[in-house]
């Protein structure tokens, strides 16, 4: 199974494209905000898609907000 996230902002401009390792198996993504357009205090749009090969399993959204200095 892969995992790719886009992460967007307020006005859908991609800020961060990513791709999890296909041996992934963690329930959980992390990723770094220091150094990149993240800024404190404002709200991201995750969308996500879940597949193997060309079929695909799950797909989704979800807000982030970043609330801690970097």
């Amino acid at each position: 199974m892969s995992c790719r996230l886009v992460i967007v902002d307020k006005f859908y401009h991609v800020l961060r494209e990513l791709d999890a390792p296909e041996q992934y198996t963690n329930r959980t993504f992390t990723f770094a905000v220091s150094d990149s357009p993240f800024q404190k205090g404002q709200r991201y749009r995750v969308y996500y898609v879940m597949y193997s090969g060309a079929t695909l399993y799950y797909k989704g959204h979800g807000d982030i907000q970043i609330t801690s200095p970097f």
